[in-house]
């Protein structure tokens, strides 16, 4: 039997495509789990992943959460000063209440498009077999769940869109003839949309797609096999259960088509808006709070507008589907960390890198411009 000593298991550190990995460990004849033993470090790293702190380090956690929370703060105070104000202070409350909110959406949909081309990135090098350094099955759930919790902030300026509006003047007729800056914010959403859907159909490929792990032909390892490499890389490490791989798809998915569903909805009301502005059907679109047309914007300024209850469906929904996300990303996290220190390896994400220190700095100019705004009222 070959000691240690005489087993180099430097090979085994870094894995391009699965099958061709599996190839290390595994022949016609079985596999060699007492490589795989002596080889663990290697082995897990390679195929869970040890964490990349440019997508789950400590400063984009701080990001994410941040990004969720005010956004919900947001709007729940938009809603409550709707529902409470007196109608002299209303505009006064709106102008702060709508500069801030601006500033948190840009800030957000910095953060959001700048998430989406770092998973894209990092899929296509797993996906493709380029190079899945560092990049397992673990790392990899947390990038689709990253894609979809940093773009459920933006869904609360893109849909409740007269908390974006700063109050206007009715009696000045030229403010109202362009509508282009109030469909702004969805603009720049649908550019941070397009791109998520790469890591959503990455998604779907590896929950629905067939599987490298089976007895069927063609497979790259048995079912057994696989189950006793797991048994070797998760001692002392809580695995995720059955019902959390279920919660964990189902939301993730869930989330991602109620996202897509409210984008398209939104595109073909703007179609109609454009094309047939004084139909009935636009008429019921603007009583929703949709529109961002000339029309919707004279009527949203003439009075204080109602919370429809549209607006409170997104006011619940989004939470959420944040919470459930936010959820799955610190339970993945907490999982890397017990395979970390069960294998004895470094946990990366505890690392700063420079993309950390910026998600967490992007969010300062939202609290300057409310303390301003607050200040100065």
């Amino acid at each position: 039997m070959a000691t240690n000593s005489t087993i180099d298991c430097s090979p085994l550190s870094s894995r391009t495509k699965f099958k061709g990995y599996i190839n290390n460990i595994c022949s016609p004849a079985g596999c060699d789990f007492d490589l795989v033993r002596r080889c663990k470090l290697q082995v897990c790293n390679a195929l869970w992943g040890s964490g990349n702190p440019d997508i789950s380090g400590v400063g984009m956690t701080i990001g994410y959460i941040s990004a969720n929370v005010l956004g919900f703060a947001f709007i729940a105070t938009y809603i409550y000063l709707l529902r409470s104000s007196t109608s002299n202070k209303w505009p006064r409350q709106q102008k702060l209440l709508s500069s801030t909110l601006n500033s948190f959406h840009s800030a957000a949909t910095l953060l959001a498009f700048s998430i989406q081309i770092a998973s894209i990135v990092v899929l296509v090098r797993a996906n493709f077999g380029i190079s899945a350094d560092a990049m397992g099955a673990n790392t990899v759930e947390i990038t689709w769940t990253v894609s979809l919790l940093t773009l459920l902030p933006l869904i609360y300026g893109v849909f409740i869109p007269e908390a974006l509006r700063e109050p206007l003047n009715p009696s000045d007729q030229s403010q109202y003839g362009d509508t282009s800056k109030a469909n702004l914010p969805f603009g720049l959403f649908v550019i941070c949309y397009l791109p998520s859907l790469y890591p959503f159909l990455s998604r779907m490929i590896s929950t629905f797609g067939p599987s490298q792990i089976g007895n069927a032909p063609g497979s790259a390892i048995s079912t057994s096999d696989f189950n006793t490499i797991q048994t070797i890389c998760f001692a002392g490490v809580t695995p995720l259960s059955t019902a959390e791989i279920a919660a964990i798809n189902v939301f993730g998915i869930a989330g991602y088509l109620f996202l897509s569903l409210l984008t398209i909805s939104k595109i073909v009301v703007l179609g109609i808006l454009k094309q047939h502005p004084d139909s009935k059907i636009a008429a019921s679109v603007r009583s929703m709070g949709l529109a961002a047309d000339n029309t919707a914007m004279k009527q949203s300024q003439s009075i204080r507008p109602v919370p429809s209850l549209f607006t409170l469906t997104i006011a619940i929904s989004i939470p959420l589907f944040s919470i459930t996300q936010l959820w799955t990303f610190f339970r993945m996290l907490h999982l890397q960390t017990q395979m970390a220190r069960a294998t004895g390896n470094v946990y990366l994400d505890t690392q700063w890198t420079f993309g950390q220190v910026v998600a967490v700095t992007v969010f300062a100019p939202v609290l300057v411009e409310g303390l301003y705004g607050w200040l100065h009222e």
